[in-house]
C-alpha cells in the first residue's frame, strides 16, 4: 500500500473505530492478526504484516472468514500471547500514519501497534510503555516508529531532487524502483514501478494523485476470475489512480476500505 491508499483507509476508520473497544485478537495467517471491535459486531479490523498484503483492511465477518489461514510461526504465537494480555478489551485512542513513511501507528489503551510496510519485510510490533513485546511478520519489529519527516511527504519533494537522489541510488547499483522508494518511501512499489526516475515523470504522478480515488487493476471482472489468473504477485494492484495495463479490467470501488478488501480476496 502507498501512502495515499493508506490515508484514505485510515481516514475512513477513525470515524468508526477511535473510542472503540478491540477485542478477540485472532491470528489469521503468519504474519496477520484481526479484531472484532464493538463499533461494529459484523465487521472485522485486520492488519496485515505479509510480503505483498502488508496493510489494514476492514473486512465484514464472512468475508474475512474464508481468507484467514491456520499457519503459525513461534513468532506469530508469541505475539498473540500479548496481543491477547494487552489489546483484547482496549480502546483504540488514535490512528495515522507517520508523516513521510508508510508507517501506521494505532494507539490504544493497552499499548501501541506500529505496522511497518517498508524496509527489507513488514513488520508489526506491539509495545507498551516503550519497549517491543511481539512482532508479526518477516522483518525486523517496527518499534520505534520512525520520526516523521514531513518534507519526505510525495506532495512536498521537489521533482528534481527526487531526480538527483534517484540517479545516486542508482550509481549504487541500487534498482529502479527502490532507488525511487528511498526518494519518496510514500510512493510504495506500485505507484514507484510506473516511473522512470526523472522530476517530469515524478511531477507528472504527483499531479495525478492530488485527485486520487480508490482503484484496483485486475487481470479480469471478478465473476470471471479463475486462481491462475491471480497467481501472479503482481497481478492484482490497489493503487489510488488508474494504472495502465494492457488487457487488464480497472474497478473504482465506492470507498478504500471497499477498494482494500476487493485486493486482499484477490489475493
Amino acid at each position: 500500500m502507498d501512502a495515499i491508499t493508506l490515508d484514505g483507509i485510515l481516514a475512513e476508520l477513525r470515524s468508526r473505530l477511535v473510542g472503540r473497544h478491540l477485542s478477540r485478537p485472532r491470528l489469521v495467517g503468519r504474519s496477520a492478526v484481526s479484531f472484532e471491535t464493538s463499533a461494529h459486531r459484523e465487521w472485522r479490523l485486520w492488519i496485515d504484516a505479509g510480503r505483498g498484503t502488508a496493510g489494514i483492511y476492514w473486512l465484514h465477518r464472512e468475508t474475512a472468514r474464508p481468507l484467514a489461514e491456520d499457519e503459525t510461526t513461534g513468532r506469530s504465537r508469541q505475539a498473540r500471547l500479548h496481543l491477547r494480555k494487552h489489546v483484547d478489551g482496549a480502546r483504540l485512542t488514535a490512528l495515522g500514519r507517520v508523516s513521510g513513511e508508510r508507517s501506521v501507528t494505532i494507539d490504544t489503551s493497552g499499548g501501541v501497534l506500529v505496522l511497518r510496510l517498508s524496509g527489507p519485510a513488514p513488520a508489526l510490533t506491539l509495545a507498551r510503555d516503550g519497549e517491543a513485546l511481539g512482532t508479526l511478520g518477516d522483518g525486523p519489529e517496527a518499534w520505534p516508529p520512525p520520526p516523521a519527516a514531513p518534507e519526505r511527504e510525495w506532495d512536498r519533494v521537489e521533482p528534481a531532487a527526487v531526480e538527483s537522489a534517484v540517479a545516486e541510488a542508482r550509481s549504487r547499483g541500487r534498482s529502479l524502483r527502490r532507488s525511487v522508494m528511498a526518494a519518496c518511501p510514500g510512493l510504495g512499489p506500485v505507484l514507484a514501478a510506473g516511473l522512470d526516475g526523472t522530476a517530469r515523470s515524478f511531477a507528472a504522478v504527483v499531479s495525478r494523485l492530488r485527485d486520487p480515488r480508490p482503484t484496483v487493476v485486475v487481470p479480469s471482472p471478478p465473476d470471471s476470475w479463475h486462481d491462475a489468473d491471480l497467481v501472479h504477485p503482481d497481478a492484482v494492484l490497489l493503487a489510488p489512480l488508474a494504472l495502465e495495463r494492457e488487457g487488464a479490467t480497472v474497478i473504482h470501488p465506492g470507498s478504500w476500505c471497499a477498494a482494500s478488501a476487493l485486493f486482499l480476496e484477490a489475493r
